[in-house]
Formats: structure tokens, sequence, C-alpha cells
């Protein structure tokens, strides 16, 4: 029998444990056996346990050494399907790992792949964040930060004038979120980026800015074919970068 359970608590059981598995790890080749393991005891099936043992059984800590010190604490059957089901969800756990670290090796390279002011930026826009006390700028991350390697291909692909949209929809969400906080000092990073300067504290100058907007202004006007929304923003930022 497994440890009593008092009143009022919720309980446990084996076929409750294997219920929640994902679908890949049900894959493994190992799994029906396990399953036939616990269908082939009733004490297996009889048995329930602790939130705390489950916890434990689902997130595969139990290293084989401790496995009898569980045996004891929670009075589990010494069982077969234990170290069967710890080794294949820590298989499990383990493959999801290396995914996960492979796929944010990925994305950084992608992003260190960014054109070179669209990086700087990006760096500047978290330091932006940062200054305002946010650490680790969650808001640039929930925004911004591809999470998975579609979207940082993606990034890839965007224009100029797409990233001018994408840290422009940011700043407004970093209004809604933090008000005027560092509003000005956000919208001169913006207009810096607008107009292909780099940001402060680098200088700019009046024929900077002039020569710069020229450009643009040319590429992003309606009637050439440009975006009018960017040619806005670039006007916008020409009036206000000083």
């Amino acid at each position: 029998m497994g440890r009593r359970i008092p009143a009022g608590k919720k309980i446990y059981s084996i076929a409750y444990l294997l219920e929640k598995q994902p679908g890949a790890l049900r894959k493994d080749p190992r799994y029906l056996p396990m399953r036939e393991s616990l269908e082939g005891s009733q004490r297996l099936l009889a048995l329930r346990f602790n939130r705390r043992c489950y916890t434990l059984l689902h997130r595969a800590v139990i290293a084989p050494e401790n496995l009898e010190h569980f045996y004891r604490t929670y009075r589990l059957p010494r069982h077969p399907f234990f170290p069967l089901f710890l080794a294949v969800k820590k298989s499990y756990l383990d493959s999801r790992e290396r995914a996960r670290v492979e796929r944010e090796e990925l994305i950084r390279q992608t992003v260190d792949s960014l054109p070179p002011l669209v990086r700087t930026y990006w760096g500047a826009f978290i330091g932006w964040e940062e200054s305002l006390g946010r650490r680790g700028a969650p808001l640039f991350r929930a925004c911004l930060y591809p999470r998975t390697k579609k979207k940082a291909r993606e990034y890839l692909s965007l224009s100029r004038g797409e990233w001018i949209l994408l840290y422009r929809d940011y700043l407004e969400r970093g209004k809604g979120k933090y008000g005027a906080l560092g509003e000005k000092e956000g919208r001169r990073l913006l207009d810096r980026f607008a107009l292909d300067l780099p940001p402060p504290p680098a200088p700019v100058d009046q024929g900077m800015v002039k020569s710069h907007y020229r450009r643009l202004s040319l590429e992003y006007h309606p009637d050439r074919g440009g975006d009018g929304e960017i040619f806005r923003l670039i006007g916008e930022a020409r009036e206000r970068v000083y």
C-alpha cells in the first residue's frame, strides 16, 4: 500500500501519471511494455500517492541510486515499472532539452546575422527598456525576440521599412505598458533608426539628417511606389531628430 493520503488532499495513480505524458513520449518503444506492466499488476492499479510523489515521478528527478529511498519514503512497491518509467521520461526530457538548446543556438545565430544597423538597434532598444528598470527587457522579448526557428528565419527576409514598423509597434506597446516613462528616449531611438542614423550617443549633424532624409524620402515616397506609412514616419523623424 502507498502512504496514507490525508482527507481532502488530491490523490494520484499510475494510470493518471501515464495519461498526463505527452504524445512524443508514448512513441518510445518502451512505453507499451511499461503500460502492459501496469495493466498486469493489480497492486500498481490500486496504488495511490500524493502530489509530491507524483511530481517527482512526472519530472523524473529520482536518480537510480535514490530509488530505494524513494520506495521507502512513499511506501511504494519495488516494481520494475518505476525504473522503466523514470528511464523513459528522463530520455524524453533530455531530448527536449537538446532540442531547446539547438533551437536557441539557431535563433542566436540568426539574430547575429541580421543587418548591422538592425542588430545595433536591437541592442539599443533592449538597453532602453532595461534603463526603465525592466531587467531582461521583458516587453522586447515578448514583442520582438523570435521564439521559434521559423520566426527567426522570417526576420532575415524583412526589409528595413518593415523593421521600422516593428520597432514602432514595440514602442507603442511600451507606451501602453510603461506610460510616459522613457517615451522621449524611445522615440529618439526610432527616429534615428527611421533615418538610417546610428543610435545615441553617436553624434549626427544637420547635413547627415538632410542627406539621409532626401535618399529615404525618395525610396519610400508613395508616388514612387513606396510605403506611405514609412514615408510619414521618416518625415516626422526628420522634424524631431534634434
